[in-house]
């Protein structure tokens, strides 16, 4: 049986912004809620 080693990878604020702006722009993501409390999610993929 093969063990899977726990790893955390740290990135920047930066990176993550990127990525979070081109899901928007391929409208793969969008957000719900108000900015202080609210969350992305994947939209459906019809």
């Amino acid at each position: 049986m093969r063990r899977e080693s726990s790893r955390v990878e740290y990135k920047s604020n930066n990176n993550i912004e990127r990525w979070i702006k081109q899901l928007k722009d391929k409208e793969k993501i969008e957000f719900i809620g108000s900015p202080k409390t609210g969350r992305y999610v994947v939209k459906d993929a019809k």
